[in-house]
This record gives structure tokens, C-alpha cells and sequence, in this order.
């Protein structure tokens, strides 16, 4: 079962590959991204928008220019964001 805030959740979450621990720090990035940026990085009108863009993340992941961040927090939010098998946190 899908438990959890829609924006926050790792596509691996979405499939039906199966999922670990990695889903977390996917998770963190997203709140980082939201914290630093001041909205969720995949919003979408409504839980099946923002689903599509999580699951097709490579083309709905983008940083606003207008917002300063700084190379290090972009880095690590793209570290976190990523596929599960290059995530940042990964065993």
C-alpha cells in the first residue's frame, strides 16, 4: 500500500519494483527542495499529476534560476533526488 504525502514520495514507491530504505532520502530531497525553493519540487493540480511527474521525475525536476541556491544545496538535493541506485544514503 501508498502511504504517505503524494510529494514527497520516491517513484520507486509509485512502481511495483519494490522499494527499501532509499525512499527516505528521496523524501528528504523533496523537503529540502521545498524548504529552500517554497513549494514541493513535483506540484502538481492534483495526486495524479503529481504522481506522473515523480514517476518521470529526469524531466519534471528543475531548479528555479530566480531562487539563489547555492551549488552545494543543488548538488545535494540532485544526490537525493536521483535514481534509488545512485541515491546519496544508499547501502
Amino acid at each position: 500500500t501508498t502511504v504517505g504525502t503524494p510529494d514527497y514520495l520516491a517513484p520507486e514507491v509509485l512502481g511495483s519494483k519494490g522499494y527499501g530504505l532509499e525512499c527516505d532520502w528521496w523524501s528528504l530531497g523533496a523537503i529540502m527542495y521545498e524548504m529552500l525553493v517554497g513549494n514541493p519540487p513535483f506540484i502538481g493540480d492534483n495526486h495524479t499529476d503529481t504522481y506522473y511527474k515523480i514517476v518521470h521525475w529526469r524531466e519534471s525536476l528543475h531548479f528555479p534560476t530566480e531562487i539563489f541556491l547555492s551549488p552545494a544545496a543543488e548538488h545535494l538535493m540532485r544526490r537525493l533526488l536521483c535514481d534509488a541506485d545512485h541515491r546519496l544514503g544508499r547501502h
